[in-house]
């Protein structure tokens, strides 16, 4: 699938991602460190080429210090007005906390928030 651009909700949760990890100090090594990832896996999920998980996301946002929604709410309130992939921002916000609040997904957090 070379050639393919990444989805654009990727991009925008992982500006958000290298945002708010740049802003806490925290390196993407540490990051990956938490996820359970290598550093190069890691910049692809800031630079939105791989999708992150939900359990993943929720690893970065505990280590952050940060609620899932932190991470969520920019898929919507980044998108300009009239773009295109606003039905696609919506379906996918909507698709992750409609998962995270399922018990499959409480369990994954729960699990992410646990100490080591």
């Amino acid at each position: 699938m070379a050639g393919l651009k990444p989805m654009e909700a990727d991009v925008r949760l992982g500006a958000r991602l290298k945002r708010l990890r740049d802003g806490a100090g925290i390196t993407q090594r540490q990051a990956a460190e938490v996820v359970g990832v290598s550093a190069a896996q890691f910049q692809k999920y800031e630079k939105g080429t791989n999708a992150i998980s939900d359990l993943s996301l929720a690893k970065v946002a505990r280590l952050l210090g940060r609620p899932i929604t932190d991470f969520l709410d920019a898929l919507e309130a980044d998108a300009p007005e009239d773009c295109a992939t606003d039905d696609l921002i919506r379906t996918v916000t909507g698709s992750v906390i409609a998962h995270l609040a399922s018990l499959e997904g409480r369990a994954l957090i729960a699990g992410a928030t646990r100490p080591a």
